[in-house]
């Protein structure tokens, strides 16, 4: 993958005191959480908790609608589909489950990381799920095929942090090596980098799947 690595400012602000009244809070009864996420539409919000369960409350009636059992460990990370009809869960077995959010069963469970998962992230076209783990890699796995399509390395600890851009072409991630380090994910950008690589072990260690040179002219 192209790998850019960016420099970020740490950014500090004061605000004025407003007079506008604060948004009512909305408070719900449970184990503590280890991540909330809400649906696209913000109807649901899910917590995932230590016993590996992750829980689907209704916002408006603050009430609990389903638990998910089955994720073998602590659940550490969760994300909603753009579309709100999946949710991918993740903890420290390092594999991925995904849950059909409408019948809450279980569809699929992506197993590649070596360790920990500490963050999801869907591509905004839904079509790419990333995976940040603390076997220092990022994973990016086809919504479609269910397959890993590449392995992003370059951190030096775990990654905890994922965001795409909102185009999709780009993901930053964040490490606990204290960098922050910008992909880029269109073609010609990752075939353009990835085509330069002078070692096999260069190649495996950021494209999976594919035997050293197969895009390359």
């Amino acid at each position: 993958m192209s790998s850019t690595a960016s420099s970020w400012r740490r950014i500090t602000s004061t605000t004025a005191a407003s007079t506008t009244p604060a948004p009512a809070e909305r408070r719900f009864q449970g184990p503590a959480s280890l991540n909330d996420k809400l649906s696209p539409d913000g109807r649901t919000l899910t917590t995932g908790n230590a016993n590996g369960s992750v829980k689907l409350l209704d916002v408006a009636s603050r009430r609990l609608v389903a638990t998910l059992a089955g994720q073998a460990a602590t659940t550490w990370a969760v994300a909603f589909s753009p579309d709100g009809r999946t949710l991918a869960t993740a903890g420290s077995n390092g594999d991925i489950r995904l849950w059909d959010t409408a019948t809450h069963r279980g569809m699929r469970t992506l197993a590649g990381h070596t360790g920990v998962i500490k963050a999801l992230a869907y591509s905004p076209d839904g079509r790419t799920l990333a995976s940040g783990s603390a076997d220092r890699t990022v994973g990016l796995w086809d919504t479609g095929s269910h397959r890993t399509t590449a392995v992003l390395a370059g951190h030096d600890d775990t990654v905890v942090s994922l965001a795409y851009a909102p185009d999709g072409r780009a993901l930053a991630t964040v490490g606990l090596d204290r960098s922050s380090r910008l992909w880029a994910l269109d073609a010609e950008g990752i075939a353009g980098h990835v085509c330069t690589l002078s070692t096999t072990q260069e190649w495996h260690a950021l494209v999976t799947g594919l035997p050293r040179g197969a895009p390359c002219p």
